[in-house]
């Protein structure tokens, strides 16, 4: 969510964006399980692009940066430690959390290279990055591109497939440590699995290589 046309249609759209999740908790709590069964440490963690707090707070992570004020105001209503700023920019020293979260918000970003390099940047040595998102070639990535012009958030989203996140995460130095997906073809199934070919959400878990090539 870094970019500054997103950012402000977050913040037009923050209410509505936090119901959603209200509207479906048992998709929400398939989400939060798709990231719990990847096991990462969530005591000295991060999420990039925090949004209104409602993973952080579902799943302990305590600190969070988001460049849309409204949404920010939500996520510290849930007792997150929330800053404002840019995900290309983290106002962050370096190696100073254990893990790092991008939580359907990669897709978002003004430079997605940079941001995962900061991500990389304030990560401890042997450090997790954690990213969620939904493979552009997935049902709903699928379904969201197509109606791009009828949503005034998804229309801002620079989809990608799982293949060029690996490719991402090897030029900003990490190494992918394991996937889980959810959302599952064909019909959206809630359970979670390894692997990354059936989901519509996918996770997947990188650790900071110590001799980066960012």
């Amino acid at each position: 969510m870094a970019h500054s046309t997103s950012a402000q249609q977050f913040d037009r759209h923050a209410k509505d964006y936090d119901q959603w999740f209200d509207k479906n908790p048992d998709v929400f709590k398939a989400e939060v399980n798709a990231i719990l069964s990847l096991a990462p440490p969530f005591e000295n963690s991060l999420e990039i692009g925090v949004g209104s707090g409602r993973f952080a707070a579902a799943l302990g992570i305590r600190h969070g940066i988001d460049p849309a004020p409204q949404m920010l105001s939500l996520a510290r209503a849930r007792g997150i430690d929330a800053t404002i700023g840019e995900a290309e920019h983290l106002p962050f020293t370096d190696e100073r959390y254990d893990s790092a979260f991008m939580i359907t918000s990669l897709c978002f970003m003004r430079n997605q290279l940079n941001a995962m390099k900061e991500a990389h940047r304030v990560l401890k040595a042997n450090g997790i990055l954690v990213i969620a998102f939904i493979p552009k070639n997935s049902q709903l990535g699928i379904k969201y591109r197509k109606d791009r012009s009828k949503d005034s958030l998804y229309r801002l989203a620079d989809f990608f497939s799982y293949s060029e996140l690996l490719k991402k995460l090897k030029t900003t130095g990490f190494s992918i440590q394991n996937s889980s997906q959810t959302l599952l073809n064909p019909n959206l199934s809630l359970d979670v699995l390894p692997g990354h070919a059936r989901g519509s959400f996918v996770v997947v878990s990188a650790r900071k290589l110590t001799c980066s090539r960012a």
